[in-house]
C-alpha cells in the first residue's frame, strides 16, 4: 500500500506550481506585481502553517482519554511541530520582521506579512505546505477539527475524513439522532410515514427476493465442474473450491457462471448468481437448432456449431449436450478444438452461440428483402461444371 508521505508531498507540489503559475497571468498582473504576490502568498501560507501548529497543541494536550495515542505518533507531531516553528521563525527574521510565530494565527486573510523570495525558497515553501498537510492529517486522526482558516484555499473540507458527528458540528448541520431519538420521533411520525410493521414486512420481502431460490426461479441449474484451487502467498497456501455453474430456460436463454469460496455450497450459490449476470438469448430455428454454421473462440479453444435436421438430436460431448440442452436445442452438431479446458471450451460455446443470426436480422442489415436471403436455388453439380 502507498505511503501518505510521497502522496501529501506531490499534492503540495502541484498547488506550489499552480500558485506560481497564477501570479504570472495578466490579471494578476495588473492588480500587483509577481514578486508582491509571491511574498504575500508566502505569508499567508506559512500563517496557515502556524495556525495548524496551535491546533495541533491544543490537541495534545485536550485529547479524550478514548483515543489512545502511539509514542512514535506522538513524537513524530512534536517534531513536526519543532521543525514548523524554526521554519517560521527563520523566514520572518530574513524578511526582517519582529513577529513571533503565535502572531501569524491572526494574519491569514487580514494584515497578511509579506515573505520574499529571499527569506523562503521555494523548497521551503512547498515544505511548509506539506507540514501543513500532515497536520490535517493527525488532527483528523484525534477527531479534531482542523481549524477552517487553515484549509487549502478553494476546498470546503478537510483532505481528511473525521467522524460523522465531527464532521457535522465544523458543517454547522445538526448531529446524527441517536437510536433512542429516533424510535421517539417515528412513534409522533404523520399518518403518511410507513408504520415500523410495514417496514420490517418489506426488509423480509427484499431480503426474499435476494433469495438464491428466487433468483433462480424458472431456469434449471447444471454443475459443470467442482475443483479445489490453490492461492500461495507469502504466509502459505490457500485452499478454496472453485465451480462452474450453466442455467437455462430452456426455450433460448442460457448463461454460465464461476464462483469461488471456501466451501463447494457456497461456491456454487456464487457460481449461479454469477450466471445469471451472463444470460444469452438466441433465436432458434423450428425451435430444436440454429440457422446456419457458425464458429466461436476463446483463448485458444475454438467450437464449430452446424445445424441438423429434425430428429438428428444433439452430436457433440457431454458438457456441450448439457448446455445446448437448457439453450432448448435439439438437433446440433458441435465440436471443440484446440485446448479442452472445461472453462475456455463453455466460453467459446457461447460465443459461438452468440454470432447465430436470423434471416430477418441478416436481410435488415444488408437491405434486402427476406425472400431473396432465405432463398437458395438448388443446382446440382453438373449444371455447375456446365455453367
Amino acid at each position: 500500500m502507498l505511503s501518505h508521505v510521497p502522496l501529501r508531498r506531490l499534492a503540495a507540489l502541484q498547488r506550489c506550481q499552480l500558485r506560481r503559475a497564477l501570479c504570472t497571468s495578466e490579471s494578476i498582473r495588473g492588480e500587483m506585481t509577481e514578486a508582491d504576490f509571491e511574498a504575500e502568498d508566502a505569508g499567508r501560507t506559512l500563517a496557515k502553517l502556524s495556525l495548524m501548529v496551535r491546533g495541533a497543541k491544543d490537541a495534545m494536550q485536550n485529547s479524550p482519554r478514548s483515543i489512545v495515542m502511539q509514542p512514535q505518533t506522538q513524537v513524530a507531531i512534536e517534531e513536526e511541530i519543532n521543525e514548523s516553528q524554526q521554519l517560521i521563525s527563520a523566514a520572518l527574521k530574513a524578511a526582517g520582521s519582529d513577529l513571533k510565530v503565535d502572531d501569524l494565527t491572526e494574519r491569514v486573510s487580514e494584515n497578511i506579512v509579506s515573505i520574499p523570495r529571499h527569506a523562503l525558497t521555494y523548497k521551503q515553501l512547498m515544505r511548509a505546505e506539506y507540514l501543513r498537510d500532515m497536520f490535517e492529517m493527525h488532527l483528523v486522526t484525534l477527531n479534531v477539527g482542523p481549524p477552517r482558516a487553515a484549509w487549502v484555499d478553494g476546498s470546503g473540507k478537510p483532505f481528511c475524513r473525521l467522524e460523522r458527528r465531527r464532521r457535522a458540528e465544523m458543517q454547522n448541520e445538526p448531529a446524527p439522532e441517536s437510536d433512542a431519538e429516533t424510535l421517539a420521533k417515528a412513534e409522533q411520525a404523520p399518518a403518511d410515514v410507513l408504520p415500523p410493521s410495514e417496514v420490517l414486512k418489506r426488509k423480509a420481502q427484499l431480503e426474499a427476493a435476494g433469495d438464491i431460490k428466487t433468483v433462480l426461479r424458472g431456469y434449471d441449474t447444471c454443475l459443470l465442474e467442482v475443483k479445489r484451487v490453490h492461492k500461495v502467498h507469502k504466509g502459505g497456501t490457500t485452499l478454496s473450491m472453485r465451480a462452474l455453474v450453466v442455467i437455462g430456460d430452456r426455450a433460448g436463454t442460457a448463461g454460465y457462471g464461476e464462483g469461488k469460496s471456501e466451501t463447494v455450497a457456497h461456491a456454487v450459490e456464487r457460481a449461479c448468481r454469477d450466471a445469471t449476470r451472463n444470460l444469452l438469448t438466441i433465436q432458434r430455428k423450428n425451435d430444436s437448432t440454429i440457422y446456419h454454421r457458425v464458429q466461436g473462440k476463446y483463448v485458444k479453444s475454438k467450437v464449430s456449431l452446424w445445424p441438423a435436421p429434425v430428429g438428428t438430436g444433439i452430436s457433440a460431448n457431454n458438457n456441450f449436450n448439457a448446455v445446448l440442452q437448457l439453450f432448448g436445442i435439439k438437433d446440433i452438431g458441435a465440436k471443440l478444438h484446440g485446448p479442452r479446458s472445461l472453462t475456455n471450451a463453455v466460453k467459446a460455446l457461447f460465443n459461438a452461440l452468440s454470432r447465430v443470426h436470423t434471416p430477418e436480422s441478416i436481410a435488415a442489415a444488408r437491405g434486402l428483402p427476406l425472400a431473396e436471403v432465405t432463398h437458395v436455388p438448388r443446382v446440382g453439380v453438373r449444371q455447375r461444371i456446365a455453367a
